[in-house]
């Protein structure tokens, strides 16, 4: 079965209709969260790409100060802890 859907893709893994799925561990964990459950039920068995990193994106003609308040918010929420936690509880141990 295929589709592009992380919320399908865990939907279809909980319910056993498929053995397993391909996708990013932090978008799956999430998913499986949302529906209510255990994301500690999944394991990631072969690792695919892990050269992958994560980006904010914006417009190229975003608003300078934008950029530097979303910037500012990353900066603030890695020196306080919060992005370690979050980190922590979305991806795979």
């Amino acid at each position: 079965m295929l589709t592009n859907d992380e919320a399908q893709s865990a939907k279809l893994l909980y319910a056993r209709r498929v053995p397993y799925t391909v996708g990013v561990a932090l978008f799956q964990r999430y998913a499986a969260r949302q529906q209510g459950q255990d994301p500690e039920r999944l394991d990631s068995v072969q690792v695919l790409d892990d050269s992958t990193q994560f980006y904010f994106a914006l417009q190229k003609d975003s608003k300078p100060e934008y950029v530097a308040r979303l910037q500012a918010a990353l900066d603030k929420i890695k020196q306080d802890g919060r992005y370690a936690s979050l980190l922590k509880r979305y991806t795979h141990p």
